[in-house]
Order: C-alpha cells, then structure tokens, then sequence
C-alpha cells in the first residue's frame, strides 16, 4: 500500500505545520500492515515525526523536509551545557521493525533557529573555533532507538542540531548510498552514530560534518541496559570531518567488537581514526563511563587518510578518587593497507592497569611533514590531551606508544617531507610497551644526512640546502667565483666567435632550484608556444630532465607504478606539442640525485635500476623519442674513487642495456660534472675512463658548471680537451653543456638569473673546438619574459647571434 502526505493534509510551502498530515500518512499505514508513505516533491515543514513497524518512508525527487524542533528539555539530563534530549528527534523510531527512510530526498535540521549560536565569541570546548551548542537539543536528527531492520538508503541529510543519525540498541541496520551535509563548524553534529547496535552495514555514504564523520559507541547508560555494539561493517566511504573520521569507544560501558573499516577515504580530519576506551567519569560532559569499553577483533584495511594525527588511541589511567580500576580494553586491532599524510605523530596509549594488546600495523606508508614545536620532546603529557590541543602541540615521533603489548609494525614506509622544527626520527618511542618492527623502510627521515631537501616556494617544490649549509660562507665564496668569472670575460673580450648555436634546451615542468615557468599544468597550445620560440633560437631537441622525479615526490606523467607519487599528466602534452612542431626529443627517466651520494650500498644501487626499468618501460608507451637522458650525476672531486667508479659504472652499464635492450637506436646521455682543476687532468681521465669504458653510453654532455661558480672559463679550455680525449677513446660523442644562468643566491627569490649574452658566447667559443652540438639548462625560462631584462636581452643573442 502506499500512502502520499499531501492526501493526509500536508502542504509543501515550507512554512505550514505538517506533522500532524505526515504522522497520520504513517500510522494510517501501519495500521493496514505496512507499506510506503510517499513525500512527493515540495518542501515540507515538520516537528518530531515517528515511524512504525513495517512503514517506509519514500522521498521522491525534488521532495525536501525541514525541520520545527524546538528546545525541549530532557528531565533526566545530569548538566546544562551542551544539554541534549535523546528522546527528541525529526524523524526515528523506538522498538520498531522492518522500517525505513529511502528515496533522494532531503532532510534538513536547521539547527541555527534554535540549537546553535554562531556569534557568541566563546572559545569552543571542541578542535578550533565552533559553534556553541544551545540548550535542549535533540540528540540525533534521525533516530531509530532499539528497532529491528532498519534501512536508511539514499537519502541527503542537512545540518543536524546534534548527532545527524543515531541507532541506539538496533539489529540488522543498512545504510546505505546516504549523504551528509553538516557544516565543519558546528558542535557534536557527527554524521553517523551507531551506538549499542549489532549487525550492521554502512556502505557508500559520503558524509561532512563538523565532529565524529562516523562513531561506534557502547552508551548502555542511555540504552538501559547491557548491549554489544558487534557485527558492524563499513565499506566505500568518503568522510570529510573537522574532528574524527572514524571514532570507536568514548561513550558508555559496552562492548565493541567484531568490526570491519575497509575501502574509505578520510580526508581533512584533526584524527583519522581514533579509539578511545575511557575518559574520567566525572568529565564536565557528564558522560557515564565507569569501566570503559572492550574493543576487540576490529580491522580497518585499504584506506586513504589525510589528518592531523593519523590514529590515537586513548585509555587514560583511573582517577585517584575512583573506586576501582577501569576495566576496559584494547586487543586484536589490526590495519592492513592504509596510505595516510599526517602534520603530527600518532598516540596509542593504554593504562598502566590496563595496557592495550595485540595491535598490528601491516603495509603501511605514512607521510609526515609541516613544523613541530618541541612542547613534546622533554615529556608526552600524562594524560595524553584529548580534545582541542592537537593542532597546537603534537607528537614528534611516527608513533608514540605508551602502557601497550604486543604492538607489531610490518612491511610498512614512513617518509618525512617538507618538515621543520623538532621532528625526530626514531619511528617508535616507547613508554612502558613492548613494540616489534619488521621490514619498516624509512625516507628523508630527521637528522640523516640529507643531500638536498625539498622545500615550498609559492607551492612549488624546491631543493634547499642541506642541513648545517653555511650560507654566509657560501655567499662570500660565489660573490668571488662571480667576480673571477667577471675578471676572465674581460681578459677574452674580442675572441668570440658568434656563429656558434645552441641548438637543444633541457626543459623542465616544475623546476627544482627556481621559481621558473610555469609549465606542470600547460596545454598542448603552450608547449607549441614554447617550441615555436626555440625554433627561433635555433634549438631543436629538447630533453625532459626527469620523468619521475624521485626527490621532489612527482611524476610528470599518468604512472601506474609509482602510485605514491604525485602524478601530472606533462609528458602526453609535451609529446604532441613536440610531434606538430619537429622537435626531437630526449627523456630522463627516473631521476635521482643517488650519484651525488659519499656511500651507496648494493641495495640502493639495485634499487635505483630497479626504478629506472619500470620507469623506462612506462615511458616506452607514451610516444617516440629520440634516445635517454640519464640523470645520474657525479663530479670528479681531486682524487681517485673506487667505490664511485664502481658504482657509477654499473649505473651507466646496466641503465644502457636496459634502453638498448628495448630499442637499440634510442640514444643515451649522460651529464657529468667538470669539478676538476686542470692540474688535475690526468686522475680526472683515469676516473672518467673507469666509469665509461664499456658502458655502451652514445653522449657524453659534461656541465661546465660556471654558473654553479665549479670551473672558470680561463680553465674551460684544457677542462674540454681532456673530455674530448675522454670521449675520443670511448667512441663517444661529446656535447657541451652551456650554462644560461648564474646563481647568486641558495633561495627560490632570488637564486638563479639568465647569464649574459657575452659569458654565453664565450663559453660557445671555449667549447665549440671540441663538440658536436651546444645544449642549454631551461631555455624556457631564462630567455622568457618572465626571468626579465636579462632573459630578454638573452633570447636577442640566441636568436641572431649578436651582442
């Protein structure tokens, strides 16, 4: 039978009183046996409406109902604020069966009428600045209480006064396809609170709201009697809170246990997943919690967290004046497969009485960055702080585990990126636990020697100077090399020659040492742009310096490998924009800066040519190119290196079998460094000849590193006839590397400038007497309008050849 409102008096003007229509439609229903009552499309007023057994609830499209509820005060509430009446709702049920709501419809709490005061000025009890909650509110928006069968499908949900959807004591639940709309600000408005339940399934909902996104709790207190809340999964959710994603504990006496977490996405929450057994009974809450919950046999796997604190686990100890120990606790709590980001290190504690057990962390890779105080470091408070310090202080290890057994963390990867402050790290701090790690891999961890750190400029990733760099000192001594520079130009004034080219460019999507041209997000009419203007400067190749680029966490095409990168889809455009206007080009593949290393172990080694072949293979299906620029660089430093020339010469070898065994016409590049002193020519052969004999590498393009203030161009000379002698032996093809910059600076504002038209063309002339084509660092930029007087009057030289 079905049953529309409109027939039982109800007015959809959004103003007219339609309970009394909408309650008849329902028990008028009940009353034949069941069936559905329709709300047809319209907007409907409505005070507290209640289902009964075997009546469903159908919104049609279109159809919407906002809510009358005003302040009724609960005459067994234990404090006066935040007060809420949890026998008030809009729309629910008590001891009912086989009822429902569906259909896609709203429903629409308007909580600012009477339950919320957004202009008060208080400092909010919970995480940030928040509505403060007013007196009486109805406890849960929806709320079925101690029914069987109930399903709520597909309906959207709007600012709840409190609790969006609460079950209390219910059995066999489904809720599924629903979404939730509560505003980030307001106070306890948790999106979907399962409470005493059993046999449930939460499936397919998106919920945001301003507390809880979705908490299983245990509050036999309010339900009046001793219930589990077990059985319970929840499967392809996205949930978007400023409070906790997933909440489990906290509220009641009960048992929970038996619960699945599985394929959601968390994301902008202060917690991601938080559990909590117990916080003192004499809480300002008024929260009855005497022995605290047993959470058991709980599994979260296949998650996406973004969060403030990825997991806390709370179970403070026992108030001095409590009567006996609380009894609650935490075992056989399992995560497998969760990829989280976190600004704080995560807590797990337990009592001393009662320490959590048997916690198991497997495949796992947690990234932390931003700044940490050192409010943590001397002492983690005791208790651990639960509501509103979290954004404020923080833990400043990955994991900090306090009164635990038999915690295990396995085959799991935590990474720091762009952190500062007091970060530290040791994975684990222990605190009276017994913790085991195995086969956990560390990234760019605190206080190792980091080559090159990556830092923000304008959102752009840049590589900074490594830890302890004396940038006074360095400053003084690149002023000098500058000045040298300056001195030699004059001594070569009148001896160039200008008929020399540069004829290819690197070319970068997000550069990593300057603010740059922004290319990462450019359209294929942009590259064409691009292309069109080396055209006019003669430059026809271009090499990618990096396809993947390891240090700075990005991938500049759609990898299916190196999924935990940031990923741009560059390369595609790139290639199309290169095929219409006949550019050849090279690609860096994977590009690291593991050559630069003092030490380099056989595992790291195996490890970047593993890289280096997925990668290859990847870009192998982009498009055509023309050969592989290999990025691994290394400079001579005034002596013989064993182990480096070892080492390199693997790389070079095994990186050339790899492309050759592909496609041996592709041809491959590598770019060393010059850091010699003329002087030294004869170990700096014998070192370069060790690295490249049978490497089957095609060019050989030193960098000339003047701008980097490495050679002066009075040495360029026997530098380049030494790399030519090099690369004669090796039947090689020796290109040059013409720096277009100069760096007066370690810092994205003010580092690298375009050079002058007469340094470039002396390094043209230095070198022309010894290679078969010039290559330049990021035309794009440096003869861009963007880099300024210089990078314009630069682009007139490269143009006609003029100064």
């Amino acid at each position: 039978m079905q049953y529309n409102i409109c027939d039982f008096g109800a007015v959809a003007d959004g103003k007219t009183d339609s309970t009394a229509a909408i309650q008849k439609a329902i028990d008028a229903c009940a009353a034949q046996g069941g069936g559905t009552v329709t709300v047809p499309a319209g907007v409907f007023a409505t005070d507290m409406i209640s289902l009964r057994s075997f009546v469903e609830l159908h919104f049609e499209t279109g159809s919407r109902i906002l809510s009358l509820l005003k302040p009724v005060p609960d005459p067994n509430a234990k404090c006066d604020e935040p007060s809420s009446n949890p026998k008030r709702y809009l729309i629910g049920g008590w001891k009912a069966e086989n009822v429902a709501i569906t259909g896609f419809g709203i429903i629409e709490g308007c909580p600012e009428e009477y339950f919320w005061n957004k202009n008060d000025g208080l400092e909010h009890p919970l995480y940030g600045q928040r509505f403060w909650p007013g007196l009486h509110r109805p406890k849960g928006m929806i709320h079925f209480r101690e029914c069987r069968g109930v399903t709520i499908r597909d309906i959207t949900l709007i600012d709840p006064p409190c609790y969006c959807l609460w079950m209390l004591g219910c059995d066999d639940c489904e809720v599924t396809g629903i979404r939730i709309k509560a505003d980030l600000r307001g106070p306890n408005d948790d999106g979907i609170d399962i409470d005493c339940c059993s046999n449930v399934r939460v499936a397919n909902c998106d919920v945001i709201d301003g507390d809880d996104g979705i908490a299983l709790k245990s509050d036999t207190h309010e339900l009046g009697y001793d219930k589990a809340c077990e059985n319970i999964t929840i499967t392809n959710c996205r949930l978007y809170t400023s409070s906790d994603g997933i909440r489990i504990g906290y509220e009641g006496d009960g048992a929970i246990r038996r619960v699945t977490v599985s394929n959601c996405v968390i994301h902008n929450t202060m917690i991601g997943i938080s559990l909590m057994v117990a916080i003192s009974p004499h809480d300002i809450r008024g929260t009855d919690i005497y022995n605290g919950p047993a959470l058991t046999d709980i599994l979260f796997e296949n998650l996406v967290i973004d969060s403030f604190q990825t997991f806390n686990f709370q179970h403070v100890k026992s108030p001095e004046d409590c009567p006996e120990p609380i009894k609650g606790f935490m075992d056989r709590i399992f995560f497998r497969n969760i990829t989280a980001t976190a600004t704080r290190g995560s807590f797990l504690g337990g009592a001393p009485e009662s320490p959590i057990r048997h916690i198991e962390f497997s495949n796992l890779y947690l990234k932390l960055s931003g700044d940490m105080g050192t409010d943590f470091l001397e002492k983690v408070p005791d208790p651990y702080p639960t509501w509103s310090d979290l954004p404020f202080s923080g833990v400043p290890w990955p994991f900090y585990v306090r009164n635990a057994e038999d915690v295990v963390f396995r085959d799991s990867t935590v990474e720091w990126g762009n952190i500062t402050g007091a970060w530290q790290p040791e994975i684990v701090r222990c605190e009276n636990a017994v913790v085991t790690q195995e086969n956990i891999r560390t990234k760019n961890a605190p206080g190792d020697k980091v080559l090159f750190p990556v830092g923000l400029y304008c959102g752009v990733p840049y590589f900074k100077p490594p830890v302890g760099f004396d940038e006074a000192a360095h400053l003084k001594s690149l002023g000098e090399a500058n000045d040298r520079n300056t001195d030699d130009l004059g001594k070569l004034a009148g001896s160039f020659r200008t008929a020399d080219r540069i004829t290819a460019s690197f070319v970068y999507a997000q550069p990593p040492d300057y603010h740059g041209f922004p290319m990462l997000n450019a359209p294929v009419s942009a590259w064409q742009e691009v292309f069109r203007r080396f055209r006019t400067m003669h430059i026809d190749t271009v090499i990618f310096q990096a396809a993947l680029w390891k240090e700075l966490g990005e991938c500049f095409y759609r990898t299916k490998i190196f999924t935990g990168l940031t990923c741009y889809g560059v390369l595609e455009r790139m290639f199309e924009a290169a095929a219409m206007e006949n550019m050849h080009v090279y690609l860096g593949g994977y590009g690291s800066v593991a050559g630069w290393k003092e030490h380099f172990s056989q595992a790291e080694l195996d490890a970047e040519l593993k890289n280096h072949r997925v990668c290859f293979e990847e870009l192998c299906k982009l498009g055509k190119f023309d050969g592989m620029y290999f990025p691994s660089e290394t400079a001579f430093k005034d002596h013989r290196e064993p182990e480096k020339e070892r080492r390199m010469h693997t790389l070079y070898r095994n990186f050339a079998e790899i492309v050759k065994a592909e496609n041996p016409d592709l041809r491959i590049i590598v770019s060393p460094a010059t850091m010699h002193d003329p002087k030294d020519n004869g170990m700096f052969q014998d070192f370069w000849n060790s690295v490249l004999t049978d490497s089957h590498i095609d060019i050989v393009m030193p960098q000339d590193c003047i701008g980097n203030t490495c050679s002066r161009l009075t040495d360029m000379d026997s530098q380049w006839k030494a790399w030519k002698e090099i690369t004669d032996s090796q039947k090689m093809t020796l290109w040059s590397h013409t720096e277009i910059f100069e760096r007066r600076g370690y810092r994205p504002e003010h580092n690298l400038y375009p050079a002058s038209p007469e340094r470039v063309a002396a390094q043209l002339a230095l070198t022309a007497p010894y290679v078969k084509c010039h290559c330049c660092w990021e035309a794009v930029y440096f003869t861009s309008d963007e880099a300024g007087m210089e990078g314009r009057r630069l682009r007139k030289y490269m143009t006609d050849g003029k100064l």
